[in-house]
């Protein structure tokens, strides 16, 4: 049971790793490569950002920068096969104050999107291996202290897992532009991080919860029959109350109560539709 819990887990690390798409991204914005590199963005676009309702009272936001931004080559004016039509070989979150100074994002790190490693079923060449990324990422320490040293921890990173560095990156499939982006729309990464990080508690402590052994379990659970008129009407009495009385409960909502007070520890039941007051 337990490598179910770890495909669960992987799975998910996968998806939160995926490459974002770009057109998706209504506030991104075109800075530099030396911009990133130096760890301060542009005073307009730092502007831009902290004059949104949601952050006027923040020091400093969450975003997502794209060093690099390749564009799919064409032949005849036409890209050749499905790919996408951008790549970003890698995404770094970091932290953005009011100065326009880069800091390093504590909790996320620097990562190659993980349908551009193999193995994957996408007919991009890939960049590197899933394997050299979690060896780099197990073996290495990210920095937090200074920008400098978040900057060059994600280019080993890259060098280590593509064999190149990211100021030379070159792809068979896609050309390189002069183009580099910041976007503060972080919601679209890291909405995982805490199933992830509770799936590898109950890895370390080799306990997995009673409900989640029941739910996770391979094995047919026998259907129990509904209950009857009178179950049911034994199972009022256990019914003690609700919040209000100002709408009374539906036919279909007490029946749905009266089943779920049959539950014992780590069962579970699927409801649906139990009817809405009246």
């Amino acid at each position: 049971m337990m490598n179910v819990i770890e495909y669960w887990r992987n799975s998910l690390a996968d998806a939160e790793r995926l490459s974002l798409d770009l057109t998706t991204l209504n506030s991104r914005e075109e800075i530099s490569f030396s911009d990133i590199e130096q760890g301060i963005l542009p005073a307009d676009i730092v502007k831009k950002y902290f004059q949104k309702d949601k952050y006027k009272e923040s020091q400093s936001i969450d975003v997502l920068l794209a060093p690099v931004i390749a564009y799919a080559k064409t032949e005849h004016g036409r890209k050749k096969g499905t790919h996408p039509n951008e790549m970003v070989p890698l995404w770094i979150p970091a932290r953005l104050n009011r100065e326009g100074r880069l800091h390093a994002s504590s909790g996320s790190f620097p990562w190659i999107p993980r349908n551009f490693l193999e193995p994957c079923s996408s007919e991009i060449i890939p960049l590197g291996s899933l394997e050299s990324l979690d060896l780099f990422l197990s073996s290495h320490h990210q920095p937090n202290e200074t920008w400098a040293d978040y900057w060059t921890f994600a280019l080993d990173l890259f060098q280590s897992v593509t064999g190149q560095s990211l100021a030379e990156f070159k792809h068979e499939m896609f050309m390189r532009s002069d183009k580099s982006l910041v976007t503060d729309e972080t919601n679209k990464q890291g909405m995982a991080k805490q199933i992830i990080e509770l799936y590898d508690d109950i890895r370390r402590k080799r306990y997995i919860p009673p409900l989640l052994k029941r739910y996770a379990s391979l094995e047919d659970v026998p259907i129990e029959p509904l209950l009857d008129s009178m179950d049911s009407i034994l199972k009022s009495a256990e019914h003690l109350g609700q919040m209000s009385n100002e709408f009374p409960v539906s036919d279909s909502q007490r029946e749905t109560i009266h089943h779920f007070l049959t539950l014992s520890e780590c069962h579970r039941r699927d409801i649906i539709d139990p009817g809405s007051p009246e």
